[in-house]
């Protein structure tokens, strides 16, 4: 086996290329270690690893294909990855032999191989959620592992990926349709937080599996403290040439091996980082791509270093020494590809920031400011203080100008610095006190400064979002004025600051939401005044989902208005399940009871963990069967009911699990609630039938023994109950009707419409007032934008054409 070595020297790196003879299974002649091999490892470390990997992953799979099934898959899957692993790593061979893919096979395969197998083939038996999520999981493990390990046996357990998903299929998996599933911003906010954990923690898992042939095996070369080789750097030093230093060493013991430790200083930064993606919040985002952009500069001084050596050594090597230059080739894209990987990772992070829209408080933004400002000063003032005091202990001796020039890697931990670009190292216990300890304090600051600006209460409004919270407490608006609390939206406020019109813009489209709202919003002077503030600003107002209770106020306009919805509402005070017209809903509420379920209140941070987790898992489950993304604007989702005035009513089992969940948006009146609207709906596909019925009959009975007077269910967009036939025969109108009959597949508004008429409810008709026909192809553009802003002109296209056939 070839092996490229780097040894270092003042004036530059040199690099050396070794044969090995250490033999392959298959040179051994050792043949029982393929079946060993798949159930043992090289090390204590990867078995640790391992060990609870396999507990969970093949426990869990047992349980879902059972014992026969998950042997089989084990042992067919292993096997089969073998086999072709290893045409593979011929192909690779003798195809991309330039590239560094896996290093030659000398255990062959790794238990990691049976792991991934068995787990792709049990997500054939999940939900449309875990299915995603096990296979994702399961694709980046093999992946990071053959990126940034490159062993032989990672290739194999890559290759066991296609062969899980095939071996699934055939044990029984031919129910599950291959097909784009959708995320919501959830959970693409769970794989921008994975593909930063997966790059903070690549570099460790390099270290750990140091010695492979991956494109991001270079990541190793951050794993070891640079001044282990000390002495051979000393002595080059003084020296003054490589040539007269021969005490450069190839094997290096750490002169200090807990500096490894303080190198996971910068990773727990990016786990916190990571969390802070997961759970929405923007410093979050920010944080994780400004530790990508440091890694990217570590790694272009890190790759400047190789690619130099590499290249040096190419145009020395023989032309008959083809296997060398080899080796020199795959470490010059090795180095290529590692430092364009965190750069990629950044760009990634920024392109994706919509998924990211949490701000937080702007005392915990000081906060971070402060402590990691004073973290950086400490150990700045430490490193030059402390080194100038003592310049004689280091090789070669210290100046200002040489200390100042090197300051920003005494801020890094010493194993992400390569030994060739050390200026100078230190050769006394009191030098090494001034070498180590800026980084820990720096890094350890900066822990302290990301986990509180991450961990501190997220803050929802800004000034403007504020004031008109507390104008829509007061009272006034209809029943979508409490969804301008949400994200991504727009405040103009009337002059004498009685009224607000809550609005987004999409290109030259101001769409509201709903009408003004607070003690003036009944004054014809807030619609006039936000018609002119559109004006002056060249938008086009457009006032979406007003009723007919508030119609009236653009009458003046002589604006043109077309139904787009229709709200069910009811008057809680004169519920009644009595009469055979409630059968329905009595036959559902007996068959929770019967099956012991219970409804319970509460509010977000009223949940447990794990309930909030079952929540998650539900909505997720609910969007990602659907084959458009997720709507928003005047939909809420998980996000949505953490505002503690979101009443959450749950169905529990008799074990405590969530089957179904409902959310309640309050409607003020005079400083008071005086009702709640239904927004957030999901419910377990396998939870008895009649449950959603079970939780709003639940909901009446509570909100008549509360003596609020208002229940709406909320509006179905582009349905209605009017039969098609006897619609309006205005262009507009059918043209709507044909929208909602195409889009009912995906979402199925309809179907909720038909499902409200059991509750026998007021159907209330809601409206979007607009100035002229002429505006109408911006303003369903712009709707479209809001409800729908991952949607593209492509993927929409794709869905008609499959509801056209």
């Amino acid at each position: 086996m070839t092996v490229l070595r780097l040894t270092t020297a003042p004036e530059g790196g040199n690099w050396d290329v070794f044969d090995s003879e250490e033999e392959t299974v298959f040179g051994a002649n050792q043949w029982w270690r393929l079946i060993t091999s798949s159930v043992l490892t090289s090390s204590w470390v990867k078995l640790a690893l391992l060990v609870p990997l396999i507990l969970v992953v093949v426990g869990e799979s047992e349980r879902l294909l059972g014992v026969r099934r998950a042997v089989v898959a084990w042992a067919a899957g292993t096997t089969a990855s073998l086999m072709i692993g290893l045409a593979a790593s011929s192909a690779i061979n003798d195809y991309l032999a330039y590239v560094p893919l896996a290093a030659p096979a000398v255990d062959a395969v790794s238990p990691a191989t049976g792991i991934v197998s068995v787990a792709l083939a049990a997500s054939y038996r999940t939900g449309a959620l875990w299915r995603r999520r096990i296979r994702i999981t399961t694709t980046l493990f093999a992946l990071t592992l053959m990126l940034y390990s490159g062993d032989a046996p990672d290739l194999f357990a890559l290759v066991a990926v296609p062969v899980g998903l095939v071996l699934g299929f055939a044990l029984g998996g031919r129910g599950s349709r291959f097909k784009p599933i959708r995320s919501s911003h959830h959970e693409v906010r769970v794989l921008l937080a994975s593909l930063v954990v997966v790059s903070v923690g690549g570099p460790v898992i390099a270290a750990i599996f140091n010695g492979g042939g991956g494109l991001l095996s270079n990541f190793g070369y951050l794993s070891s403290d640079s001044v282990s080789i000390v002495e051979a750097v000393s002595c080059a030093w003084g020296a003054k040439t490589a040539a007269a230093c021969p005490g450069v060493v190839d094997v290096l013991t750490p002169k200090y091996p807990w500096v490894g430790v303080v190198a996971l200083l910068p990773v727990l930064v990016g786990l916190i980082a990571a969390w802070g993606v997961l759970k929405g919040r923007r410093a979050g985002l920010w944080l994780a791509i400004a530790l990508e952009l440091i890694l990217f500069a570590i790694m272009v001084n890190v790759s400047t270093l190789l690619d130099a050596g590499a290249t040096q050594a190419l145009q020395q090597l023989p032309s008959a020494q083809s296997g060398d230059a080899v080796v020199l080739w795959q470490a010059v894209i090795s180095a290529i590809v590692s430092t364009a990987a965190p750069l990629l990772i950044a760009a990634s992070l920024v392109l994706l920031r919509r998924h990211v829209y949490v701000a937080g408080p702007r005392r915990a933004l000081r906060s971070f400011v402060r402590i990691g400002g004073a973290s950086l000063a400490a150990s700045a003032t430490l490193a030059v203080a402390g080194q100038i005091s003592v310049a004689g202990q280091f090789r070669p001796v210290v100046d200002v100008s040489s200390v100042l020039s090197a300051l920003p890697e005494r801020l890094l931990p010493p194993s992400l610095l390569v030994s060739r670009a050390l200026l100078y190292v230190p050769t006394t216990p009191g030098a090494d006190l001034f070498w180590y300890l800026p980084s820990v304090v720096c890094w350890a600051g900066l822990v302290i400064a990301s986990a509180r600006l991450i961990l501190s209460r997220p803050v929802r409004h800004d000034s403007d979002a504020t004031r008109a919270r507390m104008l829509l407490e007061q009272g006034g608006g209809d029943t979508v004025s409490f969804m301008s609390t949400w994200p991504q939206t727009s405040f103009w406020f009337t002059r004498d600051g009685r009224a607000v019109v809550a609005y987004r813009v999409q290109g030259f489209i101001a769409i509201t939401l709903g009408g003004p709202f607070g003690p003036g919003s009944n004054d014809p002077e807030a619609v006039n005044g936000f018609v002119r503030y559109c004006g002056d600003h060249g938008l086009t107002a457009a006032f979406y989902s007003v009723d007919d209770d508030h119609r009236e106020l653009y009458e003046h306009l002589g604006w043109r208005s077309i139904q787009v919805a229709e709200e069910a509402v009811l008057d809680p005070t004169a519920w009644t399940t009595s009469g055979k017209k409630w059968q329905d809903i009595r036959t559902a509420v007996n068959r929770a009871g019967k099956v012991g379920l219970r409804a319970e209140w509460t509010r977000w941070r009223g949940l447990s963990l794990l309930e909030q987790s079952q929540i998650v898992a539900l909505s997720e489950a609910w969007v990602s069967e659907k084959d458009l993304p997720e709507m928003s604007f005047t939909l809420g989702g998980v996000d949505q009911l953490r505002d503690d005035a979101v009443r959450v009513l749950v169905a529990l089992d008799d074990h405590d699990r969530v089957r179904a969940v409902t959310s309640w948006l309050p409607r003020y009146e005079r400083g008071r609630v005086i009702g709640y609207t239904l927004d957030f709906m999901r419910r377990e596909p396998d939870a008895v039938n009649g449950i959603m019925e079970f939780l709003i009959a639940s909901a009446a009975e509570q909100f008549k023994a509360e003596g609020l007077t208002f229940l709406s269910l909320s509006g179905a967009p582009l349905a209605r109950t009017t039969e098609p036939d006897a619609l309006a025969s205005g262009p507009l109108d059918r043209l709507l009707d044909d929208i909602g009959a195409r889009l009912e597949p995906a979402y199925g508004f309809r179907s909720l419409l038909a499902f409200k008429r059991k509750f026998q409810p007021q159907f209330v008709p809601l409206w979007l007032i607009y100035p002229d026909t002429t505006d109408l192809p911006g303003i369903a553009v712009a709707l479209a934008r809001c409800y729908l802003p991952e949607l593209t002109l492509r993927s929409a296209a794709k869905y008609l054409r499959r509801m056209r056939a």
